[in-house]
């Protein structure tokens, strides 16, 4: 998922360099990923939970 071909002739020292880079990249990209695609089948907050904080808040507001 996340290789790619280098362009550029690197030496050794370059390559690890670079590869250890992308790992770092990589990780982060994968998680966020996996969190897009549960959060389109399973998300964390329904519309009708939202809609009733928001009721809730305009409640204490008006109250006040």
């Amino acid at each position: 998922m996340c290789r790619h071909q280098p362009r550029a002739r690197l030496s050794p020292d370059e390559k690890l360099a670079a590869e250890e880079s992308f790992a770092l990249y990589c990780k982060p990209v994968e998680l966020y990923n996996i969190i897009q695609r549960r959060s389109i089948k399973n998300p964390a907050f329904l519309q009708r939970c939202l809609l009733y904080k928001i009721h809730a808040r305009r409640k204490k507001r008006s109250a006040i």
